[in-house]
C-alpha cells in the first residue's frame, strides 16, 4: 500500500484526516490510464487520457495510486501513464476525475475541487469577521453537543502540532445575522498564517462533518474570547508535548 493510499483509506473512515490526505495528493505519484509525449528533457508536454462513462452519460477520468489498483481496475493490459499528481490534475483542469474507482476507499472530485486544492483556497475560511464595538452575547455550551465534529476535529489536531488548544462554545449574538452557532477557539503557535492554515482545515472538516451548518473559529492569545475560553471552558483537545 502506497502513503497515498493509507492516506485515501484514512481519509474515507474519518473526516478529520481529508486535509492530511488532499496535501498528500499534491505531492504523491500516481498512475492514469493512456499515453504521454514527452519533450527532449523527459518532460510531460501532452496527455492522451482514457475517459470512463458514468451510470448518467458523463464522462470522469479515473487514476490510481498505485500499479496494482490500476490493474485491478481493468480486465485487458492497456498502456498506462505514471507522473506527478500535482502535474496531472493542472493538466486535466476542468474534468470530474476518481480516483482508485470500483473501491471502497475511492474518491470523486469535482472540477471546483480541484481548481480550489490546486489554487489553496480549499483550506481557506469562508470570511473574517472583525466586530470593533463591544456586545452582549450569550455563550455556553450546545444542548446538543457534535460530538462527531469533536471528534474529527480532535483527529485533525494530532496531525497539526502547532494547535496546542481547542475550546468549543455556543454563541448567541443578537446583532449578528449568522444567527445562533457553534464557534471554536483554537490556540495555534507560530503566528497568523499558522492560525490560518489551522483553522482553514479546521474549517474545511466542520464543512464535510456539518454541511450546511454556520461554524466560526477565532483566535486564543490575547483579547476578543480569549478570558471567556480560559476561565469558564475546559479544552476539548490539548497538545501536551
Amino acid at each position: 500500500m502506497t502513503d497515498l493510499e493509507s492516506l485515501l483509506d484514512r481519509a474515507a473512515q474519518d473526516p478529520g484526516q481529508r486535509p492530511a490526505f488532499y496535501l498528500g495528493l499534491l505531492e504523491a505519484q500516481i498512475f492514469a490510464l493512456g499515453n504521454a509525449a514527452r519533450d527532449a528533457q523527459g518532460n510531460v508536454s501532452a496527455l492522451n487520457l482514457q475517459h470512463w462513462g458514468k451510470p448518467d452519460g458523463s464522462a470522469i477520468l479515473p487514476f490510481f495510486t498505485s500499479l496494482m489498483r490500476l490493474r485491478q481496475a481493468i480486465s485487458e493490459e492497456q498502456s498506462y501513464v505514471e507522473l506527478p499528481a500535482r502535474a496531472f490534475l493542472e493538466a486535466t483542469r476542468g474534468e470530474s476525475l476518481i480516483l482508485n474507482p470500483n473501491t471502497e476507499s475511492g474518491k470523486e472530485f469535482t472540477p471546483a475541487e480541484i481548481t480550489a486544492l490546486l489554487d489553496g483556497t480549499l483550506f481557506q475560511q469562508g470570511h473574517t469577521r472583525v466586530i470593533e464595538e463591544e456586545r452582549q452575547v450569550l455563550l455556553g455550551q450546545p444542548a446538543n453537543y457534535p460530538a462527531a465534529l469533536v471528534e474529527a476535529l480532535n483527529s485533525l489536531f494530532e496531525t497539526l502540532p502547532e494547535v496546542k488548544a481547542a475550546w468549543l462554545t455556543y454563541m448567541n449574538d443578537p446583532q449578528d445575522e449568522a444567527g445562533p452557532h457553534l464557534v471554536f477557539g483554537l490556540e495555534v503557535a507560530g503566528g497568523e498564517a499558522a492560525y490560518r492554515n489551522a483553522a482553514g482545515q479546521a474549517g474545511r472538516v466542520a464543512n464535510d462533518v456539518l454541511p450546511g451548518e454556520i461554524v466560526d473559529f477565532t483566535p486564543i492569545g490575547e483579547g476578543g474570547m480569549t478570558d471567556y475560553f480560559r476561565e469558564q471552558v475546559k479544552p476539548f483537545y490539548q497538545n501536551l508535548e
